[in-house]
């Protein structure tokens, strides 16, 4: 048997339905039309007829339920807290490391600016595509459908740069709107200082342009599983998540809000952490300030992680299946299954 979709042979039998291990999809089973005379099968001495579920469907599928990782040696569940743990500490450990040994072996300031660059782009890069793997495994166990983790990361890489570019148009459209806020302050103070309209129209200027930023940052969160999962480019996605937000505004600028305060939140932790550390190691030696400050970098990465792997990815990946199909019926499949790992 082969998938009608990628015309693989690897098919496993779960609950009764065939899936490709390959691409993740649904295997149909052809079944042979009944006829008026069934055809007589002789018997033979000393055998027994094979049962007509044999007959049906063949020789090459076990009819017998499965484990999902049967015929695949990778274990293909979510399991979406070993996967935060084991990304988060295979970043935060050598980043701490770095740090510690910058600190404690007291580098040239060159080597030590070189490390913290390298260091804050591989944690960046690492969160990106760890985010958009959990997200298209997830996606998938959610639709009842199978893919293996190395599916996964093939899905994150090839929408790293949709992701890219969808952070730089996020960059761009903050930075116009920072630029309208100083226009329009400059524009009402030409009026007449004893006017009414003049605090007025400031203060109707500021709520458009608030309104605008949470639409646009409403527009990316929504946008970045329509990238992921959905298969669309940046722009694309962007367009449907600013619909989205059009349409129901109020209850996205909800999660937009809790996205906020957990940001704010994680903030003022990891700041109270590096205050404590500045207070009490004030008095330490060298090396162990330098213990201190790698483990509290490592610490303030792990928090990072599992508050965006954990908390805002599946926040927005809910509102996005949630939302963007009742909004695009037609587009449903694309959008919840658009993105294929090979």
């Amino acid at each position: 048997m082969k998938c009608q979709n990628c015309g693989s042979t690897d098919i496993i039998d779960i609950q009764g339905q065939k899936y490709c291990i390959n691409c993740g999809q649904q295997v149909m089973v052809a079944t042979p039309k009944p006829t008026s005379k069934p055809p007589a099968t002789p018997k033979a001495k000393g055998k027994t007829a094979p049962k007509a579920q044999a007959q049906s469907v063949g020789r090459t599928l076990n009819l017998k339920p499965m484990p999902d990782n049967a015929n695949h040696p990778e274990d293909i569940r979510p399991h979406p807290w070993r996967f935060t743990a084991g990304l988060s500490l295979s970043v935060a450990l050598p980043v701490g490391l770095a740090v510690a040994a910058s600190l404690g072996l007291q580098l040239d300031r060159d080597i030590s600016l070189y490390l913290l660059l390298v260091s804050v782009l591989a944690t960046c890069v690492s969160l990106v595509m760890s985010q958009a793997a959990l997200m298209y495994g997830l996606s998938k166990n959610q639709d009842g459908r199978i893919s293996a983790r190395r599916q996964w990361w093939q899905a994150a890489r090839s929408g790293f740069m949709d992701l890219l570019n969808l952070d730089l148009m996020w960059i761009i459209g903050f930075l116009l709107i920072i630029a309208a806020g100083f226009g329009a302050l400059q524009a009402t103070s030409l009026l007449p200082t004893d006017s009414w309209y003049r605090p007025v129209s400031l203060v109707a200027a500021n709520i458009l342009l608030a309104w605008v930023l949470i639409g646009l940052f409403t527009a990316r969160r929504m946008a970045i599983p329509a990238v992921v999962v959905g298969g669309l480019t940046a722009w694309q996605g962007l367009k449907i998540g600013w619909r989205a937000y059009l349409r129901f505004g109020g209850k996205l600028a909800v999660a937009s809000t809790e996205t906020v305060l957990i940001r704010v939140a994680t903030s003022i932790l990891i700041a109270a952490m590096v205050l404590a550390l500045v207070r009490i190691g004030s008095q330490w030696d060298t090396l162990s300030q330098a213990v201190a400050a790698g483990a509290m970098t490592a610490g303030g990465i792990f928090v990072l992680f599992v508050v965006s792997l954990q908390v805002e990815l599946k926040l927005w990946l809910a509102q996005y299946r949630f939302w963007l199909p009742a909004t695009h019926p037609a587009g449903r499949a694309k959008l919840l299954a658009g993105r294929r790992g090979r």
